[in-house]
């Protein structure tokens, strides 16, 4: 509100003992004003999006999220701010592994209920196999399914699909 009552001529440093507001222009003049303003945002805040970019495969109905989880993680657990080994959360996870064989090997090594000891271990050595039964490349991810498609959208700007889903409060 004072910028608009400045003038041009005020900015000369030489003149700068000579500036007066108008008349009735003072300090409550500018105090009521204020008081009586309602401020509102312009520009809406963006929407929180959670920090992971998710994939999808299928189609229409049939899409479904998915996302890359470390084999080990797959068997801890966040309680109380710490990550903890834990072979119910390893059940849970291990049936949402995308790929039949490797879910095959994972439940049956999660029903032998190894120590946390015994599932780091595995998960260091646990290998594709190859047609020939040879040991392959070591399997540190795997693809999991994570949701449905209704709670995520595409925000790619090529149509290549980085699906995003808004941050849980």
């Amino acid at each position: 509100m004072i910028i608009s009552f400045i003038s041009g001529w005020t900015r000369d440093a030489q003149k700068e003992h000579f500036f007066r507001l108008p008349e009735g222009v003072n300090r409550d003049f500018f105090k009521r004003h204020i008081d009586e303003a309602t401020p509102r945002n312009l520009c809406l805040e963006k929407a929180v999006l959670a920090e992971t970019i998710y994939g999808a495969r299928g189609l229409g109905a049939d899409r479904v999220i998915v996302q890359r989880a470390a084999v080990l993680k797959l068997a801890y657990a966040v309680k109380t701010m710490k990550e903890v080994f834990d072979l119910k959360t390893a059940v849970g996870r291990i049936k949402t592994v995308r790929d039949e064989e490797i879910r095959r090997r994972l439940v049956e090594f999660v029903a032998t209920e190894p120590s946390e000891t015994a599932w780091r271990s595995f998960c260091e050595t646990f290998t594709q196999r190859r047609k020939n039964g040879t040991t392959g490349s070591v399997i540190k991810t795997v693809t999991v399914n994570v949701g449905e498609a209704k709670e995520y959208i595409d925000m790619s700007k090529d149509g290549s699909g980085a699906w995003r889903k808004a941050k849980r409060a």
